[in-house]
Protein backbone atom coordinates (compact mmCIF):
# COMPACT_ATOMS: atom_id res chain seq x y z
CA UNK A 1 0.00 0.00 0.00
CA UNK A 2 2.65 2.30 0.92
CA UNK A 3 4.72 1.17 -2.01
CA UNK A 4 1.01 2.35 -4.38
CA UNK A 5 1.01 5.70 -2.41
CA UNK A 6 4.47 6.85 -3.79
CA UNK A 7 4.17 6.04 -7.25
CA UNK A 8 0.60 7.72 -7.12
CA UNK A 9 1.96 10.96 -5.52
CA UNK A 10 4.44 11.04 -8.33
CA UNK A 11 2.44 10.02 -11.10
CA UNK A 12 0.51 13.44 -9.73
CA UNK A 13 3.63 15.28 -9.70
CA UNK A 14 4.92 14.71 -13.46
CA UNK A 15 0.87 14.77 -14.83
CA UNK A 16 -0.47 17.74 -13.14
CA UNK A 17 2.10 18.85 -10.97
CA UNK A 18 2.12 22.82 -13.32
CA UNK A 19 -1.46 23.42 -11.53
CA UNK A 20 0.75 25.41 -8.42
CA UNK A 21 3.76 25.64 -6.61
CA UNK A 22 2.83 24.77 -3.31
CA UNK A 23 5.16 22.42 -1.03
CA UNK A 24 3.46 18.85 -1.00
CA UNK A 25 3.89 18.02 2.72
CA UNK A 26 4.31 14.87 4.61
CA UNK A 27 1.26 12.93 5.57
CA UNK A 28 0.31 9.88 8.18
CA UNK A 29 -1.21 6.72 6.61
CA UNK A 30 -3.60 5.53 9.05
CA UNK A 31 -5.08 1.71 7.95
CA UNK A 32 -8.09 1.06 9.94
CA UNK A 33 -8.60 -2.76 11.06
CA UNK A 34 -12.29 -2.35 9.24
CA UNK A 35 -14.82 -0.53 7.54
CA UNK A 36 -16.85 0.35 10.22
CA UNK A 37 -14.00 1.79 12.46
CA UNK A 38 -12.60 3.75 9.45
CA UNK A 39 -16.38 5.11 9.10
CA UNK A 40 -16.23 5.77 13.39
CA UNK A 41 -13.06 7.05 12.88
CA UNK A 42 -14.08 9.49 10.33
CA UNK A 43 -16.62 10.86 12.19
CA UNK A 44 -14.88 11.42 15.15
CA UNK A 45 -12.06 14.04 13.64
CA UNK A 46 -12.62 17.57 12.60
CA UNK A 47 -11.89 19.11 9.12
CA UNK A 48 -8.54 20.65 10.65
CA UNK A 49 -7.26 16.97 11.25
CA UNK A 50 -7.72 16.23 7.98
CA UNK A 51 -4.90 17.88 5.82
CA UNK A 52 -1.93 15.65 6.79
CA UNK A 53 -3.47 12.35 7.70
CA UNK A 54 -5.09 9.90 4.83
CA UNK A 55 -7.36 7.04 6.42
CA UNK A 56 -8.35 3.51 4.81
CA UNK A 57 -8.69 -0.06 6.16
CA UNK A 58 -8.50 -3.45 5.63
CA UNK A 59 -10.33 -4.87 3.23
CA UNK A 60 -12.46 -7.79 5.26
CA UNK A 61 -15.56 -7.15 3.19
CA UNK A 62 -14.68 -7.64 -0.41
CA UNK A 63 -14.83 -3.81 -0.99
CA UNK A 64 -11.37 -3.85 -2.97
CA UNK A 65 -12.36 -1.27 -5.10
CA UNK A 66 -13.85 0.91 -2.46
CA UNK A 67 -10.35 0.23 -0.51
CA UNK A 68 -8.37 1.70 -3.16
CA UNK A 69 -11.16 4.66 -4.00
CA UNK A 70 -10.88 5.83 -0.30
CA UNK A 71 -6.85 6.20 -0.30
CA UNK A 72 -6.69 7.44 -4.02
CA UNK A 73 -9.38 10.12 -2.99
CA UNK A 74 -7.50 10.79 0.20
CA UNK A 75 -3.98 11.26 -1.14
CA UNK A 76 -5.48 13.70 -3.89
CA UNK A 77 -7.40 15.24 -1.79
CA UNK A 78 -4.15 16.16 0.72
CA UNK A 79 -1.66 16.50 -2.92
CA UNK A 80 -4.34 19.50 -4.51
CA UNK A 81 -4.67 21.50 -1.01
CA UNK A 82 -0.78 21.91 -1.04
CA UNK A 83 -0.38 22.52 -4.64
CA UNK A 84 -3.66 24.84 -5.21
CA UNK A 85 -6.32 25.09 -2.62
CA UNK A 86 -7.65 28.29 -4.64
CA UNK A 87 -8.13 26.16 -7.82
CA UNK A 88 -9.77 23.29 -6.02
CA UNK A 89 -12.45 25.44 -4.98
CA UNK A 90 -12.87 27.64 -7.87
CA UNK A 91 -13.12 24.44 -10.49
CA UNK A 92 -15.89 23.85 -12.38
CA UNK A 93 -17.85 20.98 -11.14
CA UNK A 94 -16.99 18.52 -13.53
CA UNK A 95 -13.45 18.61 -12.85
CA UNK A 96 -13.56 19.27 -9.11
CA UNK A 97 -15.91 16.29 -8.96
CA UNK A 98 -15.04 14.41 -11.86
CA UNK A 99 -11.36 14.45 -11.91
CA UNK A 100 -11.12 12.56 -8.30
CA UNK A 101 -13.78 10.41 -9.79
CA UNK A 102 -11.33 9.12 -11.87
CA UNK A 103 -8.48 8.76 -9.96
CA UNK A 104 -10.04 7.15 -7.64
CA UNK A 105 -9.99 4.12 -10.18
CA UNK A 106 -5.58 4.24 -10.20
CA UNK A 107 -3.86 1.19 -9.85
CA UNK A 108 -0.32 0.66 -9.20
CA UNK A 109 1.41 -1.86 -11.18
CA UNK A 110 5.50 -1.64 -10.63
CA UNK A 111 6.41 2.27 -11.24
CA UNK A 112 3.58 2.44 -13.52
CA UNK A 113 -0.38 3.61 -12.57
CA UNK A 114 -2.95 2.29 -14.65
CA UNK A 115 -6.75 3.81 -14.56
CA UNK A 116 -9.54 0.74 -15.21
CA UNK A 117 -13.01 2.14 -14.88
CA UNK A 118 -15.26 0.13 -12.57
CA UNK A 119 -17.39 -2.27 -14.45
CA UNK A 120 -20.66 -0.36 -13.28
CA UNK A 121 -20.16 3.01 -14.58
CA UNK A 122 -18.97 1.35 -17.87
CA UNK A 123 -22.75 -0.26 -17.79
CA UNK A 124 -23.67 2.80 -17.13
CA UNK A 125 -22.36 4.89 -19.83
CA UNK A 126 -23.33 2.13 -22.37
CA UNK A 127 -26.88 2.75 -21.10
CA UNK A 128 -26.70 6.54 -21.99
CA UNK A 129 -25.17 6.15 -25.18
CA UNK A 130 -27.95 3.49 -26.28
CA UNK A 131 -30.63 6.17 -24.71
CA UNK A 132 -28.73 8.91 -26.60
CA UNK A 133 -28.05 10.70 -22.97
CA UNK A 134 -24.07 11.31 -24.19
CA UNK A 135 -23.01 15.04 -23.26
CA UNK A 136 -21.18 16.47 -26.26
CA UNK A 137 -17.38 17.25 -25.59
CA UNK A 138 -18.38 20.96 -25.82
CA UNK A 139 -20.76 20.83 -22.61
CA UNK A 140 -18.04 20.19 -20.67
CA UNK A 141 -17.13 23.54 -21.34
CA UNK A 142 -19.60 25.51 -21.97
CA UNK A 143 -22.58 24.79 -19.64
CA UNK A 144 -22.45 26.01 -15.90
CA UNK A 145 -22.59 23.33 -12.76
CA UNK A 146 -26.20 23.52 -12.31
CA UNK A 147 -26.83 22.65 -15.85
CA UNK A 148 -24.77 19.72 -16.20
CA UNK A 149 -25.22 18.04 -12.97
CA UNK A 150 -29.48 18.92 -13.53
CA UNK A 151 -28.70 15.23 -14.33
CA UNK A 152 -26.84 13.05 -12.14
CA UNK A 153 -25.73 10.99 -14.67
CA UNK A 154 -23.37 13.41 -15.76
CA UNK A 155 -21.21 13.07 -12.67
CA UNK A 156 -20.18 9.12 -14.48
CA UNK A 157 -19.85 11.14 -17.86
CA UNK A 158 -17.33 14.01 -16.58
CA UNK A 159 -14.84 10.93 -15.12
CA UNK A 160 -14.91 9.10 -18.84
CA UNK A 161 -14.08 12.47 -20.39
CA UNK A 162 -11.09 13.26 -17.68
CA UNK A 163 -10.14 9.74 -18.80
CA UNK A 164 -10.05 10.86 -22.16
CA UNK A 165 -8.59 13.48 -22.04
CA UNK A 166 -5.41 12.96 -19.25
CA UNK A 167 -4.83 9.08 -20.50
CA UNK A 168 -7.20 7.91 -23.01
CA UNK A 169 -6.93 8.91 -26.85
CA UNK A 170 -7.26 13.09 -26.29
CA UNK A 171 -3.88 12.72 -24.46
CA UNK A 172 -1.94 10.86 -27.56
CA UNK A 173 -3.61 13.42 -29.91
CA UNK A 174 -1.74 16.28 -31.66
CA UNK A 175 -4.68 18.66 -31.58
CA UNK A 176 -6.20 17.44 -28.46
CA UNK A 177 -3.05 16.20 -25.97
CA UNK A 178 -2.99 19.71 -24.00
CA UNK A 179 -6.22 20.72 -23.91
CA UNK A 180 -7.15 19.43 -20.31
CA UNK A 181 -3.71 21.52 -19.33
CA UNK A 182 -4.05 24.32 -21.33
CA UNK A 183 -7.69 24.82 -19.48
CA UNK A 184 -6.24 24.24 -16.10
CA UNK A 185 -3.60 26.64 -16.72
CA UNK A 186 -6.11 29.26 -18.57
CA UNK A 187 -8.12 28.55 -14.83
CA UNK A 188 -5.19 29.90 -12.89
CA UNK A 189 -4.52 32.69 -14.75
CA UNK A 190 -7.60 34.02 -14.43
CA UNK A 191 -7.88 33.45 -10.54
CA UNK A 192 -4.53 35.33 -10.43
CA UNK A 193 -6.50 38.19 -12.60
CA UNK A 194 -9.36 38.04 -9.98
CA UNK A 195 -6.81 38.98 -6.77
CA UNK A 196 -7.98 42.41 -8.15
CA UNK A 197 -11.22 42.06 -6.94
CA UNK A 198 -11.32 43.29 -3.48
CA UNK A 199 -14.28 41.06 -2.96
CA UNK A 200 -12.20 38.07 -3.82
CA UNK A 201 -9.06 39.58 -2.15
CA UNK A 202 -10.75 39.53 1.40
CA UNK A 203 -12.04 36.12 0.98
CA UNK A 204 -8.02 34.98 0.19
CA UNK A 205 -6.67 37.28 3.37
CA UNK A 206 -9.34 35.06 5.98
CA UNK A 207 -7.60 32.93 8.28
CA UNK A 208 -9.65 30.42 10.14
CA UNK A 209 -9.71 29.56 12.96
CA UNK A 210 -11.79 27.17 13.92
CA UNK A 211 -13.80 24.23 11.96
CA UNK A 212 -16.68 25.79 11.53
CA UNK A 213 -15.00 29.06 10.00
CA UNK A 214 -13.08 26.36 7.73
CA UNK A 215 -16.39 24.86 6.45
CA UNK A 216 -17.98 29.14 6.30
CA UNK A 217 -15.08 30.24 4.47
CA UNK A 218 -15.38 27.45 1.90
CA UNK A 219 -18.86 27.86 0.90
CA UNK A 220 -18.02 31.80 0.65
CA UNK A 221 -15.15 31.28 -2.01
CA UNK A 222 -17.40 28.37 -3.86
CA UNK A 223 -19.86 31.05 -4.04
CA UNK A 224 -18.05 33.61 -5.21
CA UNK A 225 -17.12 31.94 -8.20
CA UNK A 226 -20.29 30.27 -8.86
CA UNK A 227 -21.81 33.49 -8.99
CA UNK A 228 -19.43 34.33 -11.50
CA UNK A 229 -19.51 30.92 -13.22
CA UNK A 230 -20.98 32.04 -16.81
CA UNK A 231 -18.49 34.63 -17.26
CA UNK A 232 -15.32 32.89 -16.20
CA UNK A 233 -16.21 29.86 -18.42
CA UNK A 234 -16.48 31.88 -21.34
CA UNK A 235 -13.23 33.05 -20.71
CA UNK A 236 -11.49 30.00 -19.85
CA UNK A 237 -13.47 28.95 -23.52
CA UNK A 238 -12.18 31.80 -25.58
CA UNK A 239 -8.83 31.39 -24.10
CA UNK A 240 -8.22 27.73 -24.75
CA UNK A 241 -10.16 27.16 -28.00
CA UNK A 242 -8.43 30.54 -29.77
CA UNK A 243 -9.52 29.72 -33.28
CA UNK A 244 -11.41 26.64 -33.29
CA UNK A 245 -14.00 26.13 -35.67
CA UNK A 246 -17.64 24.36 -35.35
CA UNK A 247 -16.00 21.72 -37.41
CA UNK A 248 -13.05 21.47 -34.59
CA UNK A 249 -15.60 20.64 -31.81
CA UNK A 250 -17.54 18.54 -34.24
CA UNK A 251 -14.45 15.97 -34.55
CA UNK A 252 -13.44 17.00 -31.35
CA UNK A 253 -16.57 15.22 -29.72
CA UNK A 254 -16.53 12.41 -32.03
CA UNK A 255 -13.01 11.43 -30.77
CA UNK A 256 -14.41 11.50 -27.59
CA UNK A 257 -17.47 9.61 -28.37
CA UNK A 258 -15.31 6.95 -30.35
CA UNK A 259 -13.54 6.03 -26.78
CA UNK A 260 -16.87 5.36 -24.87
Amino acid sequence: MLRHCQVFRKWLDARLGYIGTGHIGKVLIRICASRDEYSAYQDSRGWFGRGFEIVTYKDNEGWLDSNWSTLNRGIYDQWMDDKNKSLRQAAPRWISSGLPNFLANARSKGKKIEFKADLWDKSQVSTLRREDKLLPADAFFGLTSDEIFADWNNMTQAQFFIHYLLVGPGSKSGKYKNVFGNYLKNMIFLLDEAEDDDEYAKLLEETPKTEEEESALFRKRQEFWKNREQQFLESLQERTFEGWSDKDWRRFNASYWKEL
